[in-house]
């Protein structure tokens, strides 16, 4: 058979691709627009692959693939950071990843608000979703339940994201700890009944210069509401520096969070911005800053520090989209700390909108305690000391073009309450506040995940030796 020596290569690729997954995570991380790009190979590799092996192993693939992307669904669209973004990955209907959200995994119990047969019709792509009708695949309850949100909220994660050179000479760092499979990038994801704040502490050196710095580097999103009927979940989003898009970072803006805090540091350059739907009214208070109902019982405030302007036009887009935004532009002195920072709260907690703005302005506050040092304590106590790290010379993937980016953007040190974020102790997934639900550690002996919602779900673990997947239900 002629086709022998390719069986054996994927034969290979397949069992170092399942550990990898679930030893170091995916290469393109959460990435809306190429997720059926690797979701669809595997369906029709666990369908009419003739190695049993191979089978087990796309099917374990497309159970880490279902549940981590669930993790992130809010009401109809992927929320928070992700990888390989284009201009226009907020958009309802953009991408690849909702379309088999919505053919997997909703249930009789849930459905967002924008589902509509016709609307997914007319948005597909047939060669993304064109065979999953045909496949008996099926996913892990526990992936149902993440996308209803079944579990206990608020819960905030770490999630460390691997570099973008992991899959080199196929995978075959899977087990970590080297140079070309550690952890990158570093994703805090604070989940809540009706939305998700998430951003990443990014070492991609500069957007600008193509596909390996394509990422959206943050995201607030709220479930679905009047201010953008039959469209879904709301997305908040922005960027800086020269980057009129949001779709790679600026190597002059670092971020960190913590919980419901989000906050963002630029130096070198002179702008930051926020985006959001032209529909969402937006109140302007003191020293440049901003307060908004989103609808939905969230509410948000972003607060400045050496800001000399505070602007509002309206956001362009290369791409089309179906929503108006509007962009609100803060402007900085380049040679000078500067800073943005985000409170979001909910009715849950403050009783109304009116009582929110009122506990932002009269108990959080914003300092600069060093030329490189910002601190902001909100308004339930909350501290998150960020300091700016100066930009670096990156040296790329032999190969590409250019050899070096300077300046090259870097993670900033970050401090919650006092203890200090330590990135090289962070795991793929990990809980650090709130139901536990998902784990995963980074190089693992037994390359493994564990999702539960309740108490009750699944481990999958991959055999290191001869990459055979197993599940044990929990609970």
């Amino acid at each position: 058979d002629s086709q022998v020596p390719y069986q054996i290569l994927f034969t290979k690729f397949t069992a170092n691709l399942a550990r990898a997954i679930y030893n170091l995570g995916r290469l393109e991380w959460d990435s809306n627009n190429y997720f059926g790009y690797v979701f669809y190979p595997m369906l029709v590799l666990r369908e009419y692959a003739k190695d049993p092996a191979v089978v087990a192993r796309a099917e374990a693939v497309l159970d880490w693939l279902m549940i981590t992307s669930s993790l992130k669904f809010l009401d109809g669209w992927q929320a928070s950071p992700d990888v390989r973004a284009k201009a226009n990955w907020m958009d309802p209907f953009d991408g690849s990843t909702w379309q088999y959200i919505y053919t997997y995994l909703l249930d009789s119990r849930y459905h967002p608000s924008v589902f509509s047969p016709e609307a997914v019709k007319a948005s597909t792509s047939d060669d993304l979703v064109g065979y999953p009708p045909w496949s008996s695949y099926r996913p892990p309850q526990v992936a149902l339940d993440f996308v209803a949100r079944r579990y206990s909220t608020p819960i905030e994660m770490h999630n460390g994201k691997p570099y973008w050179n992991v899959d080199n000479n196929d995978y075959e760092d899977w087990m970590g700890q080297t140079t070309n499979s550690r952890l990158f990038e570093f994703e805090t994801l604070y989940l809540e009944e009706d939305y998700t704040l998430g951003s990443i502490a990014s070492n991609r050196p500069d957007g600008k210069i193509g596909t390996f710095s394509e990422e959206s580097l943050w995201s607030l999103t709220v479930r679905g509401n009047n201010y953008q009927p039959k469209l879904g979940a709301i997305q908040v989003f922005g960027n800086a520096g020269l980057l009129t898009t949001a779709e790679g970072r600026s190597p002059f803006e670092e971020i960190g969070q913590y919980a419901n805090v989000m906050g963002r540091l630029i130096n070198g350059s002179d702008v930051m911005f926020v985006a959001l739907p032209s529909s969402i009214p937006v109140e302007l208070g003191p020293k440049s800053s901003i307060f908004s109902d989103l609808g939905s019982n969230v509410y948000m405030a972003w607060q400045s520090f050496g800001s000399l302007s505070l602007t509002s036009s309206i956001y362009i887009n290369p791409s089309s989209s179906s929503v108006p935004r509007t962009k609100y532009t803060w402007t900085f002195d380049p040679n000078k700390l500067g800073a943005l920072f985000l409170e979001v709260g909910t009715k849950k907690e403050f009783q109304s909108y009116e009582n929110f703005k009122t506990a932002v302005t009269t108990k959080s506050s914003l300092q600069q305690l060093s030329p490189t040092r910002a601190q902001y304590v909100s308004t339930s106590g909350k501290t998150l000391l960020i300091e700016y790290q100066p930009t670096t010379a990156f040296v790329m993937v032999p190969g590409l073009t250019p050899a070096v980016v300077k300046p090259a953007g870097v993670t900033p040190k970050v401090w919650t309450d006092g203890k200090y974020v330590d990135y090289s102790k962070w795991n793929v997934y990990e809980v650090v506040s709130g139901e536990n639900i998902l784990e995963q550690k980074y190089g693992q002996a037994v390359p493994s995940l564990t999702a539960t919602v309740g108490g009750k779900g699944v481990t999958i673990s991959i055999d290191p030796v001869a990459a055979v997947p197993s599940c044990t239900l929990v609970g």
